[in-house]
């Protein structure tokens, strides 16, 4: 049976067609996820906080780049690797990664050490436009 799955987090929409029950991930996949995750959390806001220091390093007046600055933070905060649009669980994994990739967050090579089913799953998605 095909499941269109609408998801609705605080800034995305994402549309998934997936199988029932074709997403069983492992308990490896579920691991790696489990740690690769924060890894990416930490590598989006260093970052974040990278452009924000060009923002503060910039000839922009005081008040500008305040707001802008609070503007940008405001944002980051919401992003998808600070909210994920499933509960942090095995069940959810695959959505969660696909959330991920669709919003840049990560990339196909960053799931280099996930066994092939999960790389499948999101070049499928990738090349379906999911």
């Amino acid at each position: 049976m095909i499941i269109r799955l609408t998801i609705i987090s605080a800034c995305d929409i994402i549309e998934i067609y997936y199988c029932k029950g074709a997403f069983a991930m492992s308990e490896k996949d579920w691991n790696l996820f489990s740690k690769k995750y924060y890894e990416w959390k930490e590598r989006y806001a260093a970052g974040r906080i990278e452009k924000h220091k060009k923002l503060l390093d910039s000839d922009e007046s005081a008040t500008d780049k305040f707001f802008e600055l609070q503007e940008q933070i405001h944002k980051d905060s919401h992003s998808t690797v600070f909210r994920l649009p499933m509960r942090f669980s095995r069940s959810n994994m695959h959505i969660n990664i696909l959330a991920l990739l669709n919003n840049g967050i990560i990339t196909i090579d960053d799931l280099s050490e996930f066994s092939d089913e999960v790389k499948e799953m999101a070049e499928f998605s990738l090349r379906n436009h999911l």
